[in-house]
């Protein structure tokens, strides 16, 4: 079965990501995670502020 250009092309791309690159993505992606974490648990706070004490 013949591949198309495309997945070609993207075959190409994806080789020449190097190791440190990869790492470098990957830490990217962790800092990202950890900022919606923190915002998560401090929406998780401030709701609980909010709520009505009886």
């Amino acid at each position: 079965m013949a591949r198309n250009k495309k997945s070609q092309r993207q075959d190409i791309e994806l080789a020449d990501l190097t190791a440190d690159d990869l790492a470098l993505i990957a830490s990217g992606l962790n800092v990202l995670s950890n900022l919606f974490t923190i915002w998560s648990l401090l929406k998780v706070r401030e709701e609980a502020e909010n709520l009505p004490n009886d």
